[in-house]
């Protein structure tokens, strides 16, 4: 069914507000964040932001939701990719598109209660993509998924929290810990299989939601010399 205009503009004047919402937030802070702030930099009315959210929180949790991961799954390749590919996606992203560095500082303020509003959901979900993994035969024996999920999800919050005011080395950090993590708890024939390299995520980046609003050519990554993930896993499969 095609919009009518005043669907068409509606949607307009909600994506100016989340994006104008995100982009504050994302220097700012939530806290220090006002309605009347969005107001300015939307250049919308008061009456058409209270037409869509009825708060600050309201406006903010869109924005978490609208930064939700995008799911990959790679033809040919093992479900483990797919967790790979999500977070350095990601890590390129973050330092480009508003909404996601903005969802990102939400998650991990403790200060409110988007504390976690990201990161918790997350673990459910590479949870799910570990426990195909394990049926598909991509992981070693005896690993607890469980804390596995935990601990890669926490790894990457903690590598944000890291870099945050360093984003643009972000992907190159996360490249190493997805390696050094897939390379631990996949069997050798899985690993060899698996693209772990930053360059990918730029190339990933160019295929998101995103790309066309955000990201425009300067996707091209530049990785610091000295500093590769590990390519090749010497250990045999259990």
């Amino acid at each position: 069914m095609r919009r009518t205009p005043v669907q068409q503009r509606s949607t307009v004047t909600r994506g100016k507000i989340l994006d104008a919402a995100s982009r504050i937030i994302a220097e700012q802070g939530y806290a220090t964040t006002t309605i009347q702030d969005i107001l300015d930099r939307a250049e919308v009315t008061k009456g058409s932001l209270y037409h869509f959210f009825k708060t600050k929180q309201d406006v903010a949790a869109a924005v978490v939701e609208m930064a939700a991961p995008t799911e990959f799954a790679p033809p040919g390749l093992p479900t483990l990719q797919s967790i790979v590919d999500e977070s350095i996606c990601l890590a390129v992203l973050t330092n480009r598109v508003p909404v996601i560095k903005a969802a990102f500082r939400l998650g991990t303020d403790q200060d409110h209660p988007f504390f976690g509003s990201l990161m918790d959901p997350y673990v459910v979900h590479v949870e799910e993509l570990l426990t195909r993994s394990r049926e598909l035969g991509e992981l070693r024996h005896g690993l607890d998924i469980a804390q596995t999920s935990r601990r890669w999800v926490a790894s990457f919050t903690g590598t944000y929290l890291m870099f945050s005011r360093r984003l643009h080395e972000l992907p190159q950090e996360m490249a190493v810990l997805n390696a050094s993590t897939a390379q631990e708890i996949a069997t050798a024939r899985t690993y060899a299989q698996l693209d772990v390299s930053e360059e990918r995520g730029y190339k990933l980046a160019e295929l998101s939601p995103w790309a066309e609003d955000y990201l425009g050519a300067a996707t091209e990554p530049q990785p610091s010399a000295g500093a590769q993930a590990p390519t090749s896993a010497d250990e045999t499969d259990d």
